[in-house]
């Protein structure tokens, strides 16, 4: 599959998915993480005009991912699950903007529970 591309709402090409950041997911196959408590967060991406925001921790290297959803309706919504690139790059918030990956995202890990605090270094 081809890297994912968007426009970004300042009308530039935005990569939702890099060289550099598939190389990581390479690291973390799909399953790779279960069982544990704390997971690394390796791309955010967000709806900047809706209020989702998706921390993907698992790649197939292609188009599926495994992360945590942050739900634009409501914490309560909010769950662990499968997303696709494919899917993310359909996706419109409410003034029709499209998902974008957050380029100054540092790593952070992860809970079960959807705590998110930054990375512990090793």
């Amino acid at each position: 599959m081809k890297t994912g591309n968007e426009i970004g709402p300042s009308g530039r090409l935005m990569k939702l998915m890099t060289k550099a950041l598939k190389k990581q997911f390479e690291k973390v196959p799909i399953h790779s993480t279960d069982g544990e408590d704390t997971k690394n967060v390796i791309a955010k991406y967000f709806t900047p005009d809706a209020g989702w925001t998706w921390y993907a921790v698992e790649s197939d290297g292609d188009d599926l991912f495994y992360g945590y959803v942050e739900s634009g309706i409501g914490s309560d919504c909010n769950e662990w699950g499968y997303f696709r690139l494919s899917e993310l790059k359909t996706i419109r918030g409410s003034f029709g903007l499209p998902v974008e990956r957050d380029r100054f995202f540092e790593g952070r890990e992860i809970g079960i529970d959807g705590d998110i605090k930054p990375r512990a270094e090793a």
